[in-house]
């Protein structure tokens, strides 16, 4: 073969390619892909849908599982502290009259730490809704978070509740001298 074939058939290829070809711009969109499609890297190269897919789901379920490692592991802390409190709140109930300001200290720290759950909790929730799962997937301890409840009263104001038939069995009622 001649130079001027060679010539000729590289040129012919080239025009071809401009009649023929298309930019990125001007490829059909699809909202969908299957396993057996490719996607066009840089320098020539392809992957298939489904290993790019595996690839992007392990990553984030490995940044997920880390996120979520972490944010039980600041709940546990914060469950731990919250039960210390609440122990001293206990402790603290038969001489409330005496120490009523540090009851007071007491439940304003009960009531951090328990937002502090919450917004855990919440931080956990988007984590795992980005795979639509639900605190409920993961354990029985969210559970125990969403029923935390503690409510603090005089008697006379229990035994109105108790009359009232508006006790709830989820909580639990610390009853403090007025």
């Amino acid at each position: 073969m001649t130079e001027n074939e060679k010539q000729e058939i590289v040129a012919e290829v080239l025009a071809s390619l401009r009649t023929n070809g298309r930019t990125i711009m001007q490829l059909t969109p699809v909202t969908t892909m299957t396993s057996g499609d490719y996607i066009e890297l840089n320098g020539g190269r392809r992957v298939e849908y489904s290993v790019l897919y595996d690839q992007l789901y392990n990553a984030a379920v490995t940044a997920i599982e880390a996120d979520k490692v972490e944010t039980w592991a600041a709940i546990n802390r914060i469950d731990l502290q919250l039960t210390n409190v609440t122990s001293r709140v206990t402790s603290c109930e038969d001489e409330l009259s005496e120490h009523g300001d540090e009851i007071d200290a007491v439940k304003f720290e009960v009531s951090t730490l328990k937002r502090q759950v919450n917004i855990n909790a919440d931080v956990l929730d988007r984590h795992l809704s980005e795979f639509g799962l639900l605190r409920s997937d993961v354990g029985e301890m969210a559970e125990q978070l969403e029923t935390l409840a503690e409510v603090y009263c005089t008697e006379a104001e229990y035994q109105a509740m108790a009359d009232a038939g508006t006790l709830d069995p989820d909580t639990k009622y610390f009853i403090y001298e007025s």
